[in-house]
C-alpha cells in the first residue's frame, strides 16, 4: 500500500511539472486528414523512382529497448572479395509533399519527444512514422518472398580494409531499398550478445572501435564515450524505476552505432557544403580553446563535467562551421530523419541535387538561402528547449529512484560537488547515487553562499529522507538543503 501511494504521487506530479512541459500530443483526427491530403500530392517534386535494390545484403538496426522509430541500419558484406560497409538511413521524406500541411506541421514541431516512461509524441504522424521506419512492421515499399519488410532508405556507402578496418576509396551517397526482417532487429544489450554469432555485428564493432580511434587524433571529444554511464530501467515492476549499469560490450555496441552516425552526418555535411556552396542545415560546436595539457590530461567524465558548467552546446546554423567535439569541419544531422526536422531538410537538398544532376538542372531547389535561415534558427531554439524539459525529466526520475532505493534498503548515499554559486541560486551537482554514477544538477536558491566552490571536491552525504520532487529541487532533498543554509 506504501508504494502504491509514493507511485501515485510521483505519477501525479510527473504529469503536473513535468509531462505538460512537452505541450500537446498528436491529434490522430488532424494526422488522418493531414495524411489524407498529403497522399493525394504523391508522388512530389523530390520523389526518387529509380533505386538501388540491396534487398540481397542484411540490414541490422541496432536501438533502444522498445524504439518503434528505427531512423537507422546497417550492413557489413563481401563483394567481389571487397568489404563494405552501407549505412542506411530511414527516407520519410519520400512520402512527405513539400506542399502539404504535414510538412508544414513537422516544420512547427520540428523534433520527436520522449516524455519518460510513456510513448513519444512523435514529429511526424505515426503511420508516416511506420511506413518510414527500418522494421519489418509489415509496411513498407513491398514484401520479400524471403520474408521482411522492404522499406526506402538514404545509403552512405564505403570500402573497408580488412587491415585497419578504416573506410577507403571513395564513398557513395545512394538511394535504396533495402529488407529489413525482425530477426536482424536487435536492443543493444540482445546485439551484444550475438556479436560471436553474427559477422556483420564482430565486423561492425571492428570498424567502429577503428573510427573512434582515428577521431581521437582530431578532437578531446572522443573521451566523452569513457564517461561512467547508468541508465533508468523502467520495467522492472511495481516498484519503480531503477538504476542499471551498463555493460562493457552494450557500450561498445552503442559507441559503434554512434561511430557509424558520425561518419554518415560528417560526409553528409562535407556533401552539402561542397554542392549547395556552404548552403544547408550544418550542426556546428565552438570547442576549439579546449586545447593543451590542461584538457589533454581529462577524464571523460571530467570533460563531460567542463563542458555542461562552462556552457558548450552545439548549434544548428545555415552555414558551415566545424563540430570541434566530433572533429569534424562540416558536420550535419541527416541520420534521424524521422524524429529531427534538421535532417529531413538535409534529405530534401540530397534529392534536389541527385534529381538535379538527371534532370540537366531543371529541378527547383527546395529551399533558399532565407528559408535555411529561418528552419536553422527554428530547430536551435526548439531542439534546445526540449533538451531543458528531457533533463528536467531526467532529474525528476532520478530523484523517484533515489526514494525507491531509500525505501528497499532503509539507506542511500549520494556524492556531490558544489559548481558556483549565480543569480542568487547555489549550483550542486550529484554524481554518484549509491554505486551507480549519476549527473543530477541539484539548485537552491539562496541569497549569498560563502563556502567551497570548487567541481573537482566531492563530498558525500548519508540520505534518510527522499520526498516527491515538485516544481524546484529545493525540498526533495533535506538534508542536502540544510547543507547551505
Amino acid at each position: 500500500m506504501y508504494i502504491l501511494l509514493v507511485m501515485n504521487e510521483f505519477d501525479e506530479n510527473y504529469a503536473k511539472y513535468v509531462e505538460v512541459q512537452y505541450g500537446d500530443k498528436r491529434d490522430p483526427v488532424r494526422d488522418a486528414s493531414m495524411i489524407a491530403s498529403n497522399d493525394l500530392l504523391l508522388p512530389h517534386a523530390y520523389t526518387v523512382s529509380d533505386r538501388v535494390d540491396m534487398t540481397n545484403i542484411d540490414v541490422y538496426s541496432v536501438d533502444p529497448v522498445g524504439c518503434e522509430d528505427a531512423d537507422d541500419a546497417f550492413s557489413v558484406y563481401t563483394e567481389f572479395g571487397r568489404t563494405f560497409l552501407a549505412i542506411h538511413i530511414a527516407d520519410p521524406t519520400e512520402f512527405i509533399s513539400m506542399r502539404s500541411d504535414l510538412w508544414l506541421d513537422i516544420e512547427n514541431k520540428v523534433i520527436t519527444m520522449y516524455p519518460s516512461n510513456t510513448k513519444p509524441v512523435h514529429m511526424m504522424p505515426h503511420e508516416i512514422m511506420e511506413r518510414a521506419s527500418l522494421m519489418d512492421n509489415g509496411i513498407g515499399c513491398g514484401v520479400s518472398c524471403d520474408g521482411g519488410c522492404v522499406k526506402n532508405a538514404i545509403t552512405v556507402l564505403t570500402e573497408i580494409s580488412c587491415d585497419t578496418f578504416l573506410p577507403i576509396n571513395r564513398v557513395k551517397l545512394l538511394f535504396t531499398h533495402i529488407l529489413a526482417k525482425k530477426r536482424n532487429t536487435m536492443s543493444y544489450e540482445s546485439a551484444s550478445r550475438s556479436v560471436n554469432s553474427v559477422m556483420s555485428l564482430e565486423f561492425g564493432l571492428k570498424i567502429g572501435q577503428a573510427m573512434q580511434e582515428m577521431r581521437g587524433k582530431k578532437t578531446i571529444g572522443v573521451k566523452l564515450k569513457s564517461v561512467d554511464k547508468s541508465i533508468i530501467d523502467y520495467a522492472c515492476g511495481y516498484g519503480g524505476p531503477r538504476l542499471r549499469g551498463v555493460s562493457p560490450n552494450e557500450t561498445m555496441m552503442m559507441q559503434m552505432i554512434e561511430e557509424f552516425a558520425i561518419f554518415a552526418n560528417s560526409f553528409v555535411g562535407e556533401y552539402l557544403s561542397i554542392h549547395l556552396g556552404g548552403n544547408g542545415i550544418f550542426r556546428a560546436c565552438d570547442a576549439s580553446a579546449m586545447t593543451g595539457d590542461e584538457f589533454s590530461s581529462l577524464s571523460g567524465n571530467e570533460l563531460l563535467h567542463h563542458i555542461i558548467t562552462n556552457g558548450i552546446r552545439a548549434d544548428y546554423m545555415n552555414t558551415v562551421a566545424s563540430h570541434d567535439l566530433v572533429g569534424s569541419r562540416e558536420y550535419t544531422h541527416f541520420t534521424s530523419p524521422i524524429r529531427r526536422a534538421s535532417d529531413c531538410v538535409c534529405h530534401y537538398l540530397l534529392k534536389y541535387l541527385y534529381l538535379r544532376e538527371i534532370s540537366g538542372g531543371a529541378t527547383v531547389v527546395p529551399f533558399d538561402s532565407g528559408r535555411l535561415a529561418v528552419l536553422a534558427e527554428r530547430c536551435d531554439v526548439r531542439s534546445k528547449k526540449m533538451k531543458k524539459v528531457q533533463y528536467t525529466d531526467t532529474k525528476y526520475r532520478l530523484i523517484q529512484v533515489m526514494h525507491g532505493i531509500l525505501h528497499r534498503n532503509g539507506c542511500l548515499e549520494i556524492e556531490y560537488c558544489v559548481t558556483g554559486h549565480i543569480h542568487g541560486f547555489v549550483n550542486i551537482i550529484i554524481k554518484r547515487v549509491d554505486e551507480f554514477p549519476v549527473y543530477l544538477s541539484y539548485s537552491l536558491r539562496r541569497k549569498s553562499y560563502d563556502g567551497v566552490i570548487d567541481n573537482k571536491l566531492m563530498f558525500t552525504l548519508q540520505v534518510g529522507v527522499i520526498n516527491c520532487r515538485e516544481r524546484f529541487d529545493e525540498g526533495s532533498i533535506p538534508e542536502l538543503d540544510a547543507l547551505f543554509v
